[in-house]
């Protein structure tokens, strides 16, 4: 039954925003904080299960205990007979599913700032104990700011509570699951790093490192199949982002990063490099190039320059090819060194020209020729000698000519002649 136009203690529902296996949630207006905000209702079907009502409730208070940017806030817990209400922040904007539904793929440097906000989020989480187990693009939130909000923490399980999932049960979506989600195994932080890796993946390339066919399934292939290089997909792919996801899809948790804290820092390594400044400006440049916010909203954020940017406009909608963006730097580099390597090769073919130009029929230089004429009119006289060796007498010694005999060494200590001189 729809809750539109009824009030939820101090909170009027004003319509439906979207509905999900476990809730409904619905937005709602606050009249004494003047404020939009979202309710989130527990189906009526699942409110007699104990186990869900317990997992709802935690929702709310693992939620309430992060207070953190990059995460949803909850505001209030109202709970009825046989129904439960999380009240939370309303977020305006649109989710990453429904962005990467409307696009091609994700340009790089903005699927950095994404995966960095994101991390972040996941950071704060470890580090208070929170582990998601269900990290993917439908609950990450785009606002018309340019902030990235995670949500839905309905399967998340704190390290120092007890878990409601079943021993060996797989619980989360089946598409962005670990390894050791999938065989039903307790789960801890690196967990949710491979779900990050898959999340950043599909952004670079369109589409998931892992998928079912005729001969396996989903989940076969995340535990056996290794995925494909991104960039053997599209080469502009930075090397750097390759790295990460690397190392989040690990198949094994120990090969992962160690740390959230680890992720964080490579990410914003490479955005530091891509977008030195105002992230949440390059954002609300994609969402505007997108047609996902008007222009007038986007220039709160942006100048008269930045909205014009005819290069980031073009990139962003697609319309410069990946290959053609890789492979022209890269043609013009062998372009240069070519003519570098023929200019080389003409440089050296000159100089032995011109050492060896009477070889080849061309005329000296006047120089060469009036040492040539000299050479001529004052032949060097040569001597011969054709003296033929006794057989049994040793090779004649090398005539030492004066001018050809090494001089003695200096020795300036006068040594005694060993010969006696006679007494006059």
């Amino acid at each position: 039954m729809s809750l539109v136009g009824k009030k939820i203690g101090a909170y009027a529902v004003t319509g439906e925003i979207g509905a999900g296996g476990m809730a409904v949630v619905y937005k709602a207006e606050q009249p004494n904080l003047d404020r939009k905000v979202a309710v989130k209702e527990l189906r009526g079907d699942l409110s007699k299960d104990p186990a869900l009502l317990q997992r709802f409730e935690r929702e709310a208070k693992y939620v309430a205990a992060l207070a953190h940017q990059n995460i949803v806030h909850i505001y209030d817990f109202i709970e009825r007979a046989h129904a439960m209400y999380i009240v939370m922040e309303y977020v305006e904007g649109v989710d990453l599913y429904s962005l990467m539904a409307q696009v091609k793929r994700v340009p790089p440097d903005v699927a950095g700032i994404i995966a960095l906000q994101a991390a972040r989020a996941l950071e704060y989480a470890h580090y208070r104990g929170v582990v998601h187990r269900d990290f993917k693009p439908s609950n990450l939130m785009i606002t018309r700011h340019g902030d990235i909000k995670l949500m839905d923490f309905g399967i998340a399980r704190d390290a120092s509570g007890d878990d409601l999932t079943r021993p060996g049960t797989a619980l989360g979506t089946p598409s962005y699951m670990s390894p050791e989600q999938i065989l039903g195994e307790r789960v801890d932080f690196r967990s949710d790093i491979f779900s990050f890796g898959i999340v950043l993946y599909q952004m670079l390339t369109g589409q998931k490192p892992f998928n079912d066919d005729d001969t396996r399934s989903v989940m076969n292939a995340i535990l056996h199949v290794k995925h494909p290089r991104p960039r053997s997909i599209y080469p502009d792919i930075p090397f750097a982002l390759q790295r990460i996801i690397k190392r989040c899809l690990a198949k094994r948790p120990s090969d992962r990063y160690a740390r959230t804290e680890q992720l964080r820092h490579d990410l914003e390594a490479y955005v530091a490099e891509t977008c030195p400044v105002n992230h949440n400006g390059r954002m609300v440049l994609y969402l505007r190039h997108c047609n996902l916010i008007s222009e007038e909203a986007a220039r709160s954020y942006l100048n008269e320059k930045e909205l014009k940017n005819t290069q980031l406009t073009a990139r962003d909608r697609g319309e410069v090819d990946a290959g053609v963006t890789v492979f022209n730097p890269v043609m013009q580099m062998n372009s240069l060194l070519f003519l570098c390597m023929l200019s080389w090769a003409a440089w050296v073919a000159w100089c032995d020209y011109s050492q060896h130009a009477d070889f080849f029929g061309a005329t000296p230089s006047p120089a060469a020729a009036a040492v040539q004429v000299a050479a001529d009119v004052h032949p060097e006289p040569r001597t011969e000698t054709h003296a033929e060796p006794r057989v049994d007498a040793p090779p004649p010694r090398p005539e030492l000519r004066p001018e050809n005999r090494p001089e003695p060494a200096h020795n300036p200590v006068k040594t005694p002649s060993l010969v006696r001189q006679r007494r006059p």
